[in-house]
């Protein structure tokens, strides 16, 4: 008897000792070099890791009278950035993708912009690798001596054109393939803009990009490519607006129909292009709203297109007194509610991405468009009809953020006033949205 009870004692005393379950816990990561960076996409996977892209080295802001930019580090250093992090946040591999030995046909050597590029979005593919969405920024343009926000000139006296394009890389972050989204060689003359990309549930790949003819008549369209898991074209097709508005892509989905959804800006109007399963099978044009916003102009730079669990979809846009609208739309695309306001946004508060919980509550990050240096960036939890649920502030700007299974997962760019570059962060958040 005195043995057993020795036995159940030392069974107690060894269940007690080992680790109880521990609460989700919450982090914040610098992602990155000790230069000035950024990054702008964050998926979480389905072993709870996390995949972050971006550009290292990335021009600081400088708020002085002239613009200005500050290249810390090693050029060498310095390029598009994929990092792989575990699901505490610690970096377990990076890589950077520099452009010095890739030709496009011949067209010409990108030797010396390799710092120019950024990856802008990042989709998992199913092999386990990663499709990388990026852009090349260069020569500059009036008002901006630095070329911070300048174009790459591909073809002597066009400094319109500059270039999106896909890298592959596998699960062990080695590049396996690269190609552009451009229109030159190809369709010469046709500059590809504001490039988005979206999988299906079936896993098929589908880009989509503005387009617009540089010489002579001004031309505007949509091109939209269908790629296979390794970033090539399989099919490629392209369709003018008319009248021929300038024509911006903003936000590229699949419907719960399976039928591709392309959220734009034409002219002064927020539209859906509704594509069909293959992409353009269905040309119905769906008006949103008439937003009064030009096209390229700051308030009309991001725009989001959410399903709806509870049925249908939001759009979430700008109008012209910068101020964020959302839109209401039935599974057939049409008009329910129009012009909602949220009174808990600022008019100059700008959305840099939307999504919607299983509940049908909406998920809004935000910053704020006036005022300088940016110092802080909002997550919102609304209801449908833009109804504050709860708030949370975060120091930094920018960005974007995922959901994951307990939390999320934001992006802010860290800049304060007494920083000279900004570095990258990665908050892990409860699913309140907040840190403790």
């Amino acid at each position: 008897m005195k043995r057993i009870a020795i036995f159940l004692l030392s069974v107690l005393l060894i269940s007690c000792s080992q680790e109880a379950p521990q609460p989700d816990e919450t982090w914040v990561r610098s992602v990155g070099g000790r230069m000035a960076n950024v990054i702008l996409d964050v998926e979480s996977l389905s072993d709870g890791r996390v995949v972050v892209v971006g550009q290292q080295g990335y021009p600081a802001y400088d708020y002085s009278a002239t613009v200005g930019v500050n290249y810390e580090g090693n050029i060498q250093e310095r390029g598009c950035m994929i990092a792989l992090l575990s699901p505490q946040g610690r970096l377990i591999k990076k890589r950077l993708f520099r452009a010095e030995d890739i030709r496009i046909d011949g067209l010409m050597t990108l030797n010396s912009i390799g710092d120019r590029g950024t990856f802008t979005q990042v989709i998992p593919t199913p092999d386990g690798g990663f499709l990388c969405l990026g852009e090349w920024r260069g020569a500059g343009f009036s008002g901006d001596p630095n070329g911070q926000w300048g174009f790459l000139q591909f073809e002597p006296g066009d400094p319109s054109a500059y270039a999106n394009f896909v890298c592959k890389f596998d699960s062990d972050l080695k590049l396996t393939n690269f190609r552009t989204v451009m229109g030159s060689p190809l369709t010469p003359n046709i500059v590809f803009t504001n490039a988005h990309i979206c999988i299906s549930p079936s896993g098929e790949i589908k880009l989509a990009t503005s387009g617009l003819r540089t010489v002579a008549n001004i031309t505007h369209m949509y091109a939209l490519f269908t790629l296979d898991q390794d970033g090539n074209a399989v099919d490629v097709r392209t369709t003018y607006t008319n009248p021929p508005w300038l024509s911006l892509t903003r936000d590229l989905m699949y419907s719960t129909d399976g039928e591709l959804l392309m959220f734009g800006q034409e002219g002064n109007k927020m539209v859906i292009h509704n594509w069909g399963p293959e992409g353009f099978g269905i040309t119905e044009v769906i008006d949103v709203a008439d937003d009064g916003v030009g096209p390229g102009q700051v308030n009309g730079n991001n725009a989001f297109l959410v399903n709806n669990p509870q049925g249908g979809y939001i759009a979430v846009h700008m109008d012209a007194p910068q101020s964020i609208v959302l839109t209401h739309l039935d599974e057939d695309l049409n008009l329910i509610k129009e012009d909602i306001r949220p009174e808990v946004l600022s008019e100059g508060e700008y959305p840099l991405d939307a999504s919607m919980t299983e509940d049908g509550e909406l998920l809004l990050q935000t910053n704020l468009l006036y005022g300088a240096p940016f110092v802080y960036s909002r997550l919102y939890k609304l209801t449908a009809d833009g109804q504050l649920i709860w708030q949370r502030e975060f120091s930094g700007v920018n960005g974007s953020f995922a959901q994951t299974s307990d939390g999320f997962l934001l992006i802010p760019e860290n800049y304060t006033q007494d920083e000279s570059i900004q570095k990258a962060r990665l908050i892990k958040a409860y699913s309140n949205g907040l840190l403790e």
